[in-house]
C-alpha cells in the first residue's frame, strides 16, 4: 500500500513544481490531547479553551497591565509553553512574555517608540523578533530581533513590518529595506551567522508564510497596476515564483493572508472574488498542495484572524457577522461556533 501512494507521488513529480510535491505515505497520528487547547485574545486579556468551546481558563490578566495590544502572529513558543504579548504603558509599548499557564511572566523589551506590529519566535525559542510602526510614518517602521540567551536586541529591518520564522531552522523572512537607501525588498537573513540575501526586489509583499520544510515561501503580492493582490509560492534558494490563485472560475479582487498548513498538505487563503454562480467578501479559500483543487470554505471571516489546528483538519476563525469564534473542518467544510468572543486567536497549545 505505502509503495504504490510513493509511485503515486513520483509520478506527480513529473507535474508538479517541487514545492505541491507531498509524498501520501501514512503520516503518523497525532496526540491531540496535548494539542487541543486553543488560545486567543478575550474580555480579560489573553485566554484558552479546549477545542469544542469549554474549559475555558485565563491565562493573562491584561486589565492588570494595563491593557494588551493585539499581535496575532505567532505569539505561541516553539514548545507551545509560553506566549508574547505587548501593552502600552505611559504612552510606550512593552513586549513580555508569560507561561501558558499564566505563571511567570516577564518583560523582555521596555520603553518602545510606537506599536507593535507582529511578534515571534525563532525555530529553537532562542530569538524573539517583533516590529513597531509609528502611525502616518512608514518611514519609521523597524523590525528587530531579541536573543534571549544574552538579552541583546538589535534592528535588521528598516520601512517595514512584516517577518516570519522559518519552521526547521533559524532563518527569518522579512519585507523592507535591509539597511537604510536600499530597495525595498524580500531578505532572508540568519540571526546566527549575520547572512543574509535578497529573493526579491521591489514588489509590494503584504503577507508571507513558510512551508513546513522550510524551502519555500507563500506570499501575497500585488503584482499589476490595478493593485490586485494575488499568492504566490517562492523557492527561497531558486527564487522561481509560482501563482497559485489563477482559477477560471473565479475572478480575484484580493487573495491575501496565505498561510501553510502544519501537514504541507493545504494551503489558506483568504479573498475577495466573484464567479458566475457566486461572489464573496473575505471568503477562506484551501488550496490542495498536491492535486492545487481549490474550493470555499466559508465567507465573510475577519482578515487574518484564523489559525490552523496542529493536525491541519481544522481552523479557527472570527466572524464578522458577530466577531465570535469559529471553528471549520476542511473535510467537509462544517462550522462549529466556539465562544461568543474572541477577539484574535493566537494559537493551539
Amino acid at each position: 500500500m505505502i509503495v504504490r501512494k510513493v509511485r503515486h507521488a513520483i509520478a506527480l513529480a513529473l507535474t508538479l513544481p517541487l514545492w505541491a510535491v507531498v509524498v501520501s505515505c501514512d503520516w503518523p497520528s497525532q496526540d491531540r490531547q496535548a494539542q487541543d487547547r486553543i488560545i486567543y485574545y478575550c474580555d480579560e486579556g489573553i485566554c484558552e479553551m479546549d477545542s469544542e468551546g469549554g474549559d475555558r481558563r485565563v491565562l493573562v490578566d491584561c486589565r492588570a497591565i494595563g491593557g494588551c495590544v493585539q499581535t496575532p502572529h505567532s505569539p505561541l513558543s516553539p514548545r507551545r509553553d509560553q506566549v508574547l504579548y505587548s501593552h502600552v504603558r505611559d504612552g510606550t509599548s512593552n513586549l513580555g512574555v508569560v507561561n501558558v499557564d499564566g505563571s511567570q511572566r516577564m518583560e523582555l523589551v521596555s520603553e518602545l517608540v510606537g506599536h507593535i506590529a507582529r511578534v515571534g519566535w525563532s525555530f529553537d525559542g532562542r530569538y524573539v523578533a517583533f516590529s513597531t510602526y509609528v502611525a502616518r510614518a512608514i518611514v519609521q517602521d523597524r523590525i528587530y530581533i531579541v536573543d534571549t540567551t544574552e538579552g541583546t536586541v538589535r534592528e535588521i529591518i528598516d520601512s517595514g513590518t512584516v517577518f516570519a520564522w522559518s519552521p526547521v531552522e533559524n532563518r527569518i523572512a522579512a519585507f523592507g529595506r535591509y539597511s537604510r537607501g536600499e530597495e525595498y525588498g524580500l531578505y532572508v537573513m540568519n540571526p546566527d551567522s549575520g547572512k543574509e540575501h535578497k529573493i526579491r526586489t521591489g514588489a509590494s509583499i503584504d503577507f508571507f508564510d513558510w512551508s513546513p520544510d522550510g524551502r519555500h515561501l507563500v506570499l501575497s503580492l500585488r503584482e499589476d497596476a490595478k493593485q490586485r493582490r494575488s499568492v504566490f509560492v517562492i523557492d527561497v534558494d531558486s527564487q522561481d515564483l509560482t501563482e497559485l490563485t489563477p482559477d477560471g472560475r473565479y475572478e480575484y479582487r484580493i487573495a491575501d493572508r496565505p498561510m501553510w498548513s502544519p501537514d504541507r498538505r493545504h494551503i489558506l487563503y483568504v479573498a475577495d472574488y466573484t464567479s458566475e454562480e457566486s461572489s464573496g467578501v473575505n471568503a477562506l479559500f484551501v488550496v490542495n498542495v498536491e492535486t492545487q483543487e481549490q474550493r470555499e470554505l466559508v465567507s465573510d471571516v475577519e482578515s487574518g484572524r484564523f489559525v490552523w489546528s496542529p493536525d491541519g483538519q481544522e481552523i479557527t476563525f472570527i466572524a464578522n457577522k458577530d466577531h465570535s469564534l469559529y471553528k471549520v473542518s476542511i473535510s467537509d467544510a462544517k462550522v462549529t461556533k466556539l465562544a461568543d468572543e474572541g477577539f484574535t486567536v493566537l494559537g493551539w497549545e
